[in-house]
């Protein structure tokens, strides 16, 4: 049995993979909204009950931008032939945001817990672990930032 679909799969694929700028507008508006949302109560401007919010202003400001830069790049897509350069720059700008989320997690995180079923592990050496994980899922994102900035650089030339 192989793993990998083949012409016996029984999963219909379709024949063009969807993306987000397939969606319907109302779907890519949903997320550009979010994303102002979010940024405007990191910023204060919306206010917030600081007991329902349980991420410091730079993490809601950096999901903010993920989720705006999600949206955008959904309306952007259809367009991205006409704009060659400015499409790399918002994915660009979406995985720098995504890497912003991670390394600031990982910088917030404290007093971590897993769970592992029904079992919840805590204390010291679960937050070293936790720590270690979070530090190189940041690494790994931050990569793949300063390679879609590359990319972006490589195209302005």
């Amino acid at each position: 049995m192989s793993l990998v679909p083949g012409p016996s799969s029984r999963v219909p694929r379709p024949e063009e993979p969807q993306s987000i700028g397939q969606t319907t507008w109302l779907v890519k508006a949903l997320f550009v909204t979010l994303g102002v949302v979010l940024m405007l109560v990191a910023m204060d401007v919306i206010p917030a009950d600081t007991a329902n919010v349980h991420a410091p202003p730079a993490i809601l400001f950096a999901a903010g931008l993920a989720f705006g830069c999600i949206g955008a790049i959904g309306f952007a897509e259809r367009r991205a032939a006409d704009h060659p350069r400015a499409y790399p720059l918002a994915v660009a700008l979406l995985m720098t945001s995504f890497a912003a989320i991670a390394i600031l997690v990982t910088i917030a995180s404290h007093d971590e817990s897993l769970l592992v079923g029904p079992f919840v592990l805590k204390g010291p050496a679960v937050d070293i672990f936790g720590k270690l994980v979070l530090t190189l899922a940041a690494l790994i994102q931050s990569a793949i930032a300063v390679w879609c900035w590359r990319a972006v650089l490589r195209r302005r030339r």
